[in-house]
């Protein structure tokens, strides 16, 4: 890589972002700091290359269902659910009805989902069969998050925590937030986490931030999407600003990260407006980007 291209980055970027991407690509771990077991980030390469998917302009967030090897994406100024196949391809459209701006949508087991519609800082819980076209989630089980409201910068991005059995949900910016929601989501849980039923147990939920993560969070200018790998338990936090993915540990530690700029990782282009992000069993991590650019990662 040129001094020239290093420079022009540099300049292009902010700097912290970059420092934090430099210090993870070359950089020592501090004295005493043992890794827990990373993905290794910094050795993954783009297999797919920003995929245009046809007749999609806003798709937002990721989900990964593993019984169904299928990624889940939401539209948000038409409200679809999207269900792609793992090398982009549109598989099934669903209509969704009793939403204003969907943002996130995460695989809580079997045929359970949660979306999020920002606006409304509200998440909802819906069951989405294997042949449906069309869901009304006007009174599917809900919570409205208390939160400060700031307009089109409020929760967009959230994930199931089956180790946790909680809901972990990112705050956009003008404050960052990562936090969890347990008790809203209540079932009958098998033994690899995924919930077989659900109960809502709205009057029991329990909202707290995440305050280990906040180090690592500050590195980055905003939070877009997350997403967990299940056999360590580890966080991947997805930043459009700083065109970024980092991998924290079960601690908040900073220990892995992706960047998503023209010549790393075998991108050809920046990644636009990167707003999901998920993986799957096989380590690969999946990237959707505003309006309808869709990335393979790949560990090599």
């Amino acid at each position: 890589m040129t001094l020239l291209f290093l420079t022009a980055t540099f300049i292009y970027f902010r700097i912290d972002a970059l420092a934090v991407y430099l210090w993870r690509e070359y950089g020592a771990e501090p004295l005493g700091f043992k890794i827990d077991t990373p993905l290794n980030l910094q050795n993954y390469r783009v297999e797919i290359d920003g995929l245009a998917i046809p007749d999609v302009e806003d798709a937002s967030d990721l989900a990964y269902n593993a019984k169904r090897k299928t990624l889940f994406t939401v539209l948000n100024q038409k409200p679809f659910i999207l269900e792609l196949s793992l090398d982009g391809r549109v598989l099934r459209k669903i209509k969704v009805n009793g939403v204003t701006d969907m943002e996130g949508i995460t695989h809580i087991g079997e045929n359970q989902y949660v979306i999020i519609d920002e606006k409304a800082n509200r998440i909802s819980l819906l069951e989405l069969n294997d042949d449906a076209t069309e869901i009304d989630v006007t009174n599917a089980p809900h919570l409205v998050l208390k939160v400060e409201s700031s307009g089109n910068k409020n929760y967009e991005g959230i994930v199931w925590d089956a180790l946790h059995k909680r809901l972990l949900l990112v705050k956009e910016r003008d404050p960052k937030h990562l936090i969890s929601i347990t008790g809203f989501v209540k079932g009958a849980f098998d033994r690899h986490g995924s919930v077989t039923s659900i109960v809502n147990t709205q009057d029991s939920t329990k909202i707290e931030e995440i305050e280990h993560a906040e180090d690592s969070i500050l590195q980055l200018r905003d939070l877009s999407a997350l997403t967990i790998y299940t056999k360590t338990g580890h966080l991947l936090l997805l930043s459009d600003e700083s065109r970024m993915l980092i991998e924290l540990d079960k601690h908040g530690r900073l220990i892995g990260s992706l960047a998503l700029w023209m010549g790393f990782h075998g991108l050809s282009n920046n990644v636009p407006h990167a707003e999901g992000v998920a993986i799957g069993a096989d380590k690969k991590v999946y990237v959707i980007s505003e309006p309808n650019l869709f990335y393979v990662f790949s560990p090599i």
